[in-house]
């Protein structure tokens, strides 16, 4: 995992262990935050970790001012976050 895709996974780990929720979110700031995070959240979206919540991380069409990614932590995203996260 790149550090951008292990930020979101510890997003929402982190609010599983404080909560027992498995949502995340992130608010991108910038155009890099934008390229950056969506991209990291497509593919873990893509590759079953996370589930989409907000319709902008697997849509064609996105729009860069609709900038809240919202996600949850599947099975495997939080077997994953248990056995590799070092919070």
């Amino acid at each position: 995992m790149n550090k951008f895709e292990s930020e979101l996974l510890s997003i929402a780990y982190k609010n599983y262990l404080q909560t027992g929720s498995t949502y995340g979110s992130f608010r991108m700031r910038n155009g890099n935050d934008f390229m950056y995070y969506h991209t990291a959240a497509s593919y873990l979206c893509d590759n079953e970790y996370l589930e989409a919540l907000s319709d902008n991380i697997l849509e064609d069409s996105i729009s860069i001012f609709d900038n809240l990614l919202e996600f949850e932590l599947t099975e495997k995203g939080l077997d994953y976050c248990k056995s590799n996260l070092k919070l």
